[in-house]
């Protein structure tokens, strides 16, 4: 593997949910807390950007010129061509909570989890939406709903509730979006930092961004620290593989609620990163939009 490079530089407050669009051969990813969805293109270096108004936890590719966000509390759709917002569908009801991390299953639900604006155990949950109209509830009892995935065959969900410092692995029954039997794959230690966003390689590893640790550790599905990967910056949001070939880390990072003294330790703390691995990930899925 090569070093960590900084692909754009930008003090995004809380930068996130970065995913790779193989059609354009570049990068989606958002702020949070600012409530804006960039489009980063390695090769132009162009990050231009739109502003949802309200907060927005993930965001998934379609099979047309649109991409959805979870935006606070609803599903709308972003026209490419115009930045026009459309909403979809509205799915939480309390405004002390939000969506959060989210992604794409192999039949083009979206699942997506909530977390409270104060997090606390047990008060979030996993939705999964299938458009136009349906919502189901994967998991209740959640604390911070965060980084997903799933194994190449599609039976294996991998699941992060960062109150529980766990990485979680249920068993996934693709055809109605239900998880079952779970099972703890590893649980971090506090001065580890709290695992946050996560993607997984073709060898089905789990490679997992730490807020507060300053990196994203490569785990084995048995839950074992293959690598560590140090950046720069304390708070690291997430990770997604990228590139032509699918062999390029793209990281993101967060500088929320950092002192001005820290941010002169952090300059770069916000930023968008890049590494060349030594493995490769898999394209994303993509919703159907039904119109």
């Amino acid at each position: 593997m090569s070093s960590i490079e900084l692909a754009f530089r930008i003090n995004s407050c809380v930068g996130e949910g970065p995913l790779w669009d193989d059609r354009s051969q570049s990068l989606f990813w958002i702020d949070v807390l600012e409530g804006k969805v960039f489009n980063f293109n390695p090769i132009t270096q162009e990050n231009p950007e739109i502003e949802i108004g309200k907060h927005v936890g993930a965001i998934a590719l379609t099979e047309s010129n649109e991409i959805l966000a979870a935006a606070r509390d609803e599903i709308v759709s972003i026209d490419l061509s115009n930045s026009s917002i459309t909403s979809l569908i509205r799915v939480i009801d309390n405004e002390r909570f939000r969506f959060n991390d989210g992604r794409v299953d192999a039949l083009g639900r979206f699942v997506v989890g909530s977390m409270g604006y104060e997090p606390k155990p047990g008060t979030a949950a996993l939705y999964s939406i299938t458009l136009p109209k349906k919502i189901d509830t994967v998991l209740e009892n959640v604390g911070l709903s965060n980084g997903l995935c799933w194994s190449e065959e599609n039976n294996k969900f991998f699941y992060i509730d960062t109150l529980t410092s766990e990485v979680a692995e249920y068993s996934y029954d693709l055809e109605t979006g239900r998880v079952f039997n779970r099972r703890t794959v590893i649980t971090f230690d506090a001065s580890q930092g709290s695992p946050d966003g996560m993607t997984i390689d073709r060898e089905g590893n789990l490679w997992i961004a730490f807020w507060g640790g300053g990196c994203v550790r490569r785990i084995s599905p048995k839950g074992q620290i293959m690598s560590e990967i140090q950046l720069p910056v304390s708070r690291v949001t997430s990770a997604a593989f990228g590139g032509e070939n699918f062999d390029r880390l793209f990281i993101t990072t967060a500088s929320y609620l950092l002192s001005e003294e820290e941010l002169t330790h952090e300059p770069l703390a916000g930023s968008l990163f890049v590494m060349e691995t030594d493995t490769q990930g898999f394209p994303e899925h993509r919703i159907k939009l039904h119109r």
